[in-house]
């Protein structure tokens, strides 16, 4: 929806396009056996439970449930953009990253979260090798790999996903995840804390 009083922004609610993200990327959990889960503040909000690997000839075997996508009530957690296609492409390669690399069987944890001054969090947990602390920085070349053994591929696209950060203002740290593996965690600022130039006149 429209932001009143900032030009060209809008005020999209993080929390569907985390939701979108997920359900982009249910093809590859279900291969892998990943168990996805979206939390919105201090509950589960959307997706929970193990993706299984659709059988043969059933195109609705390990289908998301649509009411699960879509529950009937959650509070909007707004962040403000002014190219709301590039804010899902930053959901969408933290989610498809975390799939990829984490461990077969394993465990997603996709987190949207009010923070102070009106902020809104986003965080993506899983279960994987992780990055070492000193190749932090590093994750956001263009072609950096997280195992070293591969020879395909552009890399994890984080140097993208700092970009569209960047352009959200938003603040971006990487940190071991409780569940043994990465945790991404942007930061987008609340509405008191816009950018003069997102304000109009």
């Amino acid at each position: 929806r429209a932001s009143a009083g900032r030009l060209g922004a809008t005020d999209v609610d993080l929390t569907e396009v985390a939701r979108a993200a997920i359900a982009d990327t249910v093809a590859l959990a279900a291969e892998r056996g990943i168990e996805l889960a979206l939390e919105c503040g201090p509950s589960v909000c959307a997706l929970s439970g193990t993706v299984q690997q659709p059988a043969a000839g059933d195109p609705t075997s390990g289908a998301v449930p649509d009411s699960a996508l879509h529950p009937d009530q959650h509070e909007p957690l707004m962040a403000t953009s002014s190219d709301p296609q590039s804010l899902a492409v930053l959901v969408r390669n933290l989610v498809d990253n975390a799939v990829r690399y984490g461990h077969r069987d394993g465990r997603v944890i996709v987190r949207v979260e009010r923070v102070e001054r009106s902020g809104v969090r986003l965080t993506v947990d899983d279960d994987g090798p992780g990055i070492p602390d000193d190749e932090h920085e590093r994750v956001f070349d263009r072609f950096y790999r997280r195992n070293p053994g591969e020879t395909t591929g552009s890399g994890l696209g984080l140097a993208i996903v700092r970009a569209i950060a960047d352009r959200h203002h938003a603040q971006i740290a990487l940190d071991r995840s409780p569940l043994g593996g990465l945790r991404v965690s942007v930061r987008f600022p609340g509405g008191d804390e816009a950018p003069t130039a997102m304000r109009a006149a």
